[in-house]
């Protein structure tokens, strides 16, 4: 199983605000922020790494937006300095990225695998064949819900889900209410033995994951 909730030495990188999706709940406010030049990011990290030797034998995690906006340049510029330094690559992806090559080079992939939680052809056929490092995982909500038991009628129980109940950082809106966590774990037998900590811990478990990942912003600042 790919480990989600164990994140030691991590860092995560917003390379691009730009997404084709367009969630309500999304953390970063993407379509919001103007990304910085290539260089600007490049730099970026190399600061918030001490030189690079911060991330040594750590993690990288891609994030945007949608990484497979990104220039591909720059994301073969990551691969690089993840064989130099030696850290572990990873990516988040709405599955835009699936035809890339450029996944060959990263250790887990985790697949946002649906907004709205309703299910289609695509996402049928992409589940038929998911390479062994995909994690794939869905951000549940007040709204989407009720599209949950649909979905999972549909999804392979053999291929558990890493499930997230959807949160605002800056706590000025409640995107999931505390009653629908015990109505969520009515499902555990699709779910990651994380995810079901995640929800018996209303959010707790995943919120002190979060704190330990040192994230690199990149946005143009007003």
């Amino acid at each position: 199983m790919l480990s989600f909730l164990n994140v030691d030495k991590t860092f995560e990188i917003e390379t691009t605000y730009r997404c084709n999706w367009n969630c309500s709940y999304c953390s970063v406010k993407t379509h919001t922020k103007s990304i910085l030049p290539h260089k600007d990011i490049l730099e970026n990290f190399r600061i918030k790494t001490n030189d690079y030797k911060d991330i040594e034998g750590g993690t990288l995690i891609i994030s945007g937006g949608e990484p497979a906006i990104v220039n591909k340049d720059l994301l073969l510029k990551f691969v690089d300095l993840s064989k130099r330094y030696k850290f572990k690559l990873h990516i988040n992806t709405n599955g835009a990225m699936f035809n890339s090559p450029i996944l060959h080079y990263f250790k887990q992939i985790n697949w946002h695998v649906s907004e709205n939680l309703l299910w289609s052809y695509k996402i049928s056929e992409l589940v038929k064949k998911l390479p062994t490092n995909v994690l794939p995982l869905i951000v549940i909500t007040n709204d989407n819900f009720w599209n949950l038991e649909k979905f999972l009628n549909n999804w392979p129980e053999n291929i558990k889900l890493l499930m997230i109940p959807a949160s605002d950082p800056q706590g000025k809106e409640i995107y999931f209410d505390d009653d629908l966590y015990n109505e969520v774990l009515k499902f555990k037998k699709y779910m990651t033995k994380e995810s079901q900590l995640i929800f018996l811990s209303k959010n707790k478990v995943y919120n002190e994951r979060e704190s330990k990942i040192t994230y690199i912003e990149n946005y143009v600042k007003d």
